[in-house]
């Protein structure tokens, strides 16, 4: 089988996971819109009704009430969960996903949580330079981070971004996308499903972050199963998003950010001494798992891939104008 047929087979296998990334993407965004609108409705007629009741304008009442109405992602996840149990099937869905090749320990979690932690002081650093190059030609995405990374403050949303986003996204990059690609070699389909994941996030500033936790996370899922980068997940979300904003607001936010300095660089520093130290182990590992360059340019030149990643970089623009 020549070269040509070859990247034209794989560009067809590959491409799937672009349409069903942006599957779950326009589901996501479609359930938003449903769940505001529905309530949009109920506002309005809520102020036909009794407009005395409103303290203030009901415009402002909505908008508000979007900001923190997580339902219309609970809603996606549960769409998007069915319409892969329906087409993957339970024993795919419930086994095959969650299979791994060793057993956790002690030690090898500490080391994965130290490199998982390296991707936010990788974020913390490059953040600042980032938006001082985008403030050079007028522009800043430093809002859009802030909307994406704020604390939560319904309990919709709260259980959107705390809990059922870090295990469905989990179960959708790491089981599902990763699995699909696995065939084809274990550090491509990690490198191919962090890219999608990454670029998901569509936001200029987040997404190198996510796409470096997302390497944390896929080598976590393939190697001691997807258990592991659930934790791992809920631990960013949760105790670094949620949580870290909300004792800022009980106590003194200078304590709150110096704790989670320390704890956010040491993992770093921690994370380079042992890269360097078991420099030798990484580059056998790496060496040996190589990508092959047509099955990397048959993803990024695949269908699915390009309308998904044209799409997101739009959503990128579109909120640096914003």
């Amino acid at each position: 089988m020549d070269r040509n047929t070859v990247i034209s087979d794989l560009r067809h296998k590959f491409s799937i996971n672009g349409w069903w990334v942006l599957l779950y993407y326009a589901i996501m965004n479609l359930s938003v819109f449903i769940v505001a609108a529905a309530d949009a409705v109920i506002i309005g007629l809520q102020y036909a009704w009794d407009p005395d009741s409103f303290q203030s304008d009901p415009v402002q009442v909505m908008l508000e009430r979007m900001t923190g109405n997580g339902w219309g992602y609970l809603l996606a996840c549960l769409v998007v969960g069915t319409v892969l149990l329906l087409w993957k099937k339970p024993n795919y869905c419930f086994r095959q996903i969650w299979m791994h090749e060793k057993s956790m320990t002690g030690k090898a979690f500490m080391v994965l949580f130290c490199a998982f932690l390296t991707g936010q002081a990788f974020q913390i650093l490059l953040t600042p330079v980032m938006e001082w190059l985008l403030n050079r030609i007028g522009l800043s995405a430093f809002a859009s981070l802030e909307a994406a990374t704020g604390s939560t403050n319904t309990v919709s949303m709260f259980l959107y971004v705390a809990v059922l986003a870090p295990v469905f996204e989990e179960i959708f990059f790491r089981g599902f996308i990763l699995r699909n690609l696995l065939p084809y070699g274990k550090k491509f389909a990690i490198v191919a499903s962090s890219f999608l994941f990454g670029i998901l996030h569509g936001n200029l500033l987040q997404t190198p972050y996510a796409f470096f936790v997302g390497l944390v996370l896929g080598y976590t899922a393939v190697e001691y199963g997807l258990v592991w980068s659930f934790i791992l997940h809920i631990f960013n979300n949760f105790v670094l998003g949620d949580l870290a904003t909300r004792l800022a607001e009980l106590i003194p936010s200078f304590y709150v950010d110096l704790a989670l300095c320390v704890l956010i660089f040491g993992c770093a520093i921690t994370t380079l001494v042992l890269a360097a130290v078991n420099s030798r182990k990484i580059a056998d590992y790496l060496s040996n798992r190589r990508i092959h360059p047509w099955c990397l340019w048959s993803f990024f030149t695949s269908w699915g891939v390009i309308v998904f990643t044209v799409i997101m970089l739009g959503n990128m623009a579109l909120l640096l104008v914003l």
